[in-house]
């Protein structure tokens, strides 16, 4: 803006002012909350308080997305990898708090009082795990994430259960045999018999769960090692 030829600064009101309307148009405002796990663990953390309208662009130059999270550094990220205008993977973070990805923190996510507005109030999304799965069932979203991510939102007991995988029904040490695909993991469904000790935070199909290819190669090379030690 000039005056009498002159370039007139804008006061710091006016910048604030102008961060806060670009924050609004373009769903970048951003929330906080604290939740108690339990008497000795408190989780704070912040969130994106209008996902819906955030993603509302992603959705459109994405080839793919994929609910997923991670933790380093003590925090923990829940949010969605995709694609962006020239191809390139990113993840956008939805939801981060201080603490680890144990089910119990994960699960407490449930039960914070976040205050989402605009169009994922308007769909009646009042928790994190509500919006991961209005991606899953809106967009046919995957699940990505290392393999203890993945085993515990979806309420299993891990890669060194009975049966390690979250997505079949193969036994441990038995990965020559033929194996079977687990049912979609619905909501509420505990199932102790195949290592399904908590109540699944996520409903997905298991030909949509994608673990990190990093812990396959692992996991291919541990079994190899112990074949030609064997022998």
């Amino acid at each position: 803006k000039q005056t009498d030829g002159k370039v007139a600064t804008p006061s710091e009101k006016s910048v604030r002012e102008e961060r806060v309307k670009q924050a609004e148009d373009n769903a970048t405002t951003t929330a906080t909350f604290t939740c108690v796990v339990d008497n000795n663990i408190t989780l704070t953390g912040g969130y994106a308080d209008d996902p819906i309208k955030l993603l509302s662009n992603v959705v459109q130059h994405s080839k793919h997305l994929c609910v997923g999270g991670d933790t380093g550094g003590k925090v923990t990220k829940l949010g969605v990898t995709h694609t962006i205008a020239c191809g390139i993977t990113s993840f956008l973070p939805l939801l981060m708090y201080d603490g680890p990805e144990l089910y119990e923190c994960l699960s407490a996510l449930n039960r914070a009082e976040l205050e989402f507005v605009g169009a994922t109030k308007d769909k009646n999304l009042s928790t994190i795990w509500e919006v991961l799965q209005w991606l899953i069932d809106e967009y046919d979203a995957f699940l990505n994430g290392d393999m203890k991510f993945i085993c515990t939102v979806l309420g299993h007991t891990g890669a060194s259960s009975k049966y390690p995988c979250p997505a079949c029904l193969i036994k441990q040490r038995q990965y020559d045999k033929p194996y079977e695909m687990r049912e979609s993991t619905e909501a509420g469904s505990v199932d102790e018999e195949h290592s399904v000790s908590n109540t699944p935070l996520l409903h997905i199909r298991p030909t949509h769960i994608v673990p990190l290819p990093l812990h396959i190669y692992l996991g291919m090379g541990e079994i190899i090692f112990d074949e030609i030690l064997v022998k």
